[in-house]
């Protein structure tokens, strides 16, 4: 097949969306797909700020309408670039599979992130909300990354779409690694934070947990990991007290290949995001041998079972996270079994098998009838 993802980023192997579509690519190729991605890189796009993915839309639109859709059996788009050009080829004889993909539905994590940025991003919650839904709409396949997200879209999208759960990975690099060597019983805890240090990453309620547990354990280790350009490492560890400042590691930006070295001697994740599609950090740091702690959504419930491969707690709730690392402090037994399991279970996480999936569910949406747009009506 030859496939064309459309991504509303720039190209950044080691981010998120860009990160994940560059890994699912290289896999596809591998099983004998011709694919192509276009970025923000490839369209100019980059002095319009918030408005840029709407650019994107249209410009992607002008590129591929002439004609050059024809060369293609497969447009995946990201949710919101495709809503013209998928609505312009409703009517196409020969036209190609169109697929949105959501990296983490807009309209879900509007109701749960309460950060002012990124209710702004989304243009006061209104157009480009809407570009996500005409994207869905006019689509054959909507990939979506979490049931939360699947069940409102099929609500809420109409029901032309077909709609489908699909997953992300984890590096190739990070796939395989040695099972994790569990510390004495006396060591101290090494946790780490994977993730901009945002709002939405609920970095407020975190930072008191990790604060406490610093000062409860002399000993023990913090290291911030990806909290990227946002905010200053000097800032973040200025809301460390003095006291603690010395055990707390920031590093803005890493490569992913080495991030085994980066965790070698951590044994726990704290991710306390408040809203998520599908968590790369999560799988990652499994992956690596830790155990996660992870505030209780959808996104990481996908990957965790609480007290099997780690541990779900409420979210913004400082206390729950220092209960839960105060828990596995106090139970080696259970910090290794939980390292154990989730290290078994990231290694399903691999981009090849993701891949074969992937290319099931786009030869069996070819092979359905493509319906035409009906336009929702009310009850």
């Amino acid at each position: 097949m030859r496939i064309l993802f459309t991504v509303h980023t720039y190209m950044d192997v080691n981010a998120g969306a860009s990160g994940a579509t560059e890994r699912l690519a290289d896999e596809l190729r591998q099983i004998g797909h011709d694919v192509e991605i276009l970025y923000f890189d490839d369209l100019p796009v980059s002095r319009f700020g918030n408005l840029a993915p709407s650019l994107f839309a249209l410009l992607l639109t002008a590129r591929l309408l002439g004609g050059r859709y024809r060369q293609v059996d497969v447009i995946d788009s990201s949710s919101g670039d495709g809503w013209l050009l998928f609505a312009l080829l409703a009517g196409r004889r020969r036209r190609p599979l169109r697929v949105t993909r959501s990296h983490g539905l807009e309209h879900t994590r509007v109701h749960a992130d309460g950060s002012p940025r990124f209710r702004a991003k989304l243009y006061s919650l209104g157009w480009r909300l809407k570009e996500v839904e005409w994207s869905a709409r006019f689509a054959d396949l909507v990939l979506l990354l979490n049931t939360r997200d699947r069940d409102f879209a099929e609500r809420n999208f109409g029901s032309n779409p077909t709609f489908r759960l699909t997953r992300n990975g984890v590096a190739a690099q990070l796939v395989g690694l040695p099972q994790p060597t569990p510390y004495a019983p006396e060591a101290q805890l090494h946790i780490v934070q994977l993730g901009s240090y945002l709002p939405g990453k609920g970095v407020s309620y975190s930072l008191p947990a990790l604060i406490g547990f610093l000062e409860r354990h002399p000993a023990a280790r913090v290291s911030l990991l990806g909290t990227g350009s946002g905010v200053p490492p000097s800032e973040i560890l200025n809301n460390f007290p003095e006291a603690v400042r010395r055990r707390v590691t920031v590093m803005p930006t890493y490569e992913n290949e080495i991030l085994p070295s980066l965790l070698q001697d951590a044994e726990v994740l704290v991710f306390a995001s408040l809203s998520e599609g599908a968590p790369l950090a999560v799988p990652e740091a499994m992956a690596c041998g830790l155990a996660p702690i992870s505030t209780d959504i959808p996104g990481p419930t996908e990957i965790i079972r609480d007290g099997q491969n780690g541990l779900l707690v409420a979210p913004r709730s400082s206390s729950a996270l220092l209960d839960a690392l105060e828990r596995l402090n106090g139970d080696r037994a259970l910090l290794a079994r939980l390292r154990k399991q989730a290290h078994q279970d990231a290694q399903r996480y691999n981009w090849a098998s993701i891949a074969e999936e992937q290319s099931k569910l786009y030869e069996d949406a070819i092979k359905r009838p493509r319906r035409r747009f009906t336009r929702r009506t009310s009850n």
